[in-house]
């Protein structure tokens, strides 16, 4: 993946190998420039095993909920680059996105201040796993009832709903996929309608 930084947009141009719509391109290669926004990503991961569409859950402390994985995202990178990063690095897993499944517009508190943050989901679809998500406390791959049981979060619930509605969706449009054989999209044309779009 090539990230360059448009000036006049103040935005990252990200080629990245998409396998949802170019829409999901353009809305979300966003990286605040203002230091008084946080924007955050959660992944939440499907995989399919034995005719079973499992979701992969994650504790952060011995204590904790489940959850979806989460992450910050770094200046100057993007929200999908930052969802990539957290699976590659902490959950040792390939994988590659699917659409975005929803937004919550927030507050948090840093350094003593209440500032807005965005959160984005967006779903991501397992291509190899690897034998341990060595960046957290405990780990699971759940089939959808069992992981409604494990959430306690209102907003993941909600997500993991619509994940697994936009997966059917584009399980039916995709039937013949082979991510072997996708194709970049022309990096050139991107950056030219995105910065039309803004």
């Amino acid at each position: 993946m090539a990230v360059r930084f448009c000036p006049s947009a103040q935005f990252l141009i990200c080629d990245i190998r998409f396998v949802g719509n170019l829409n999901l391109l353009y809305n979300n290669i966003e990286v605040s420039m203002n230091k008084n926004l946080v924007l955050e990503t959660v992944t939440i991961v499907c995989k399919e095993e034995n005719n079973k569409l499992l979701w992969f859950l994650v504790k952060t402390l011995e204590n904790s909920n489940w959850e979806f994985p989460h992450v910050l995202v770094r200046k100057g990178e993007s929200s999908v680059r930052a969802a990539l990063r957290i699976i590659s690095q902490q959950a040792n897993i390939n994988a590659k996105v699917l659409e975005e499944v929803g937004r919550l517009d927030t507050f948090t508190n840093l350094n003593g201040k209440t500032i807005p943050k965005k959160v984005i989901y967006y779903l991501l679809l397992a291509k190899h796993v690897g034998k341990e998500a060595v960046g957290f406390f405990e780990s699971s791959w759940c089939d959808y009832a069992k992981a409604l049981k494990k959430l306690n979060n209102k907003n993941d619930l909600s997500m993991l709903k619509n994940a697994r509605d936009t997966f059917k969706v584009w399980k039916k449009q995709n039937a013949n996929y082979n991510f072997d054989e996708e194709e970049e999209f022309p990096k050139d044309e991107i950056e030219e309608e995105f910065q039309e779009e803004i």
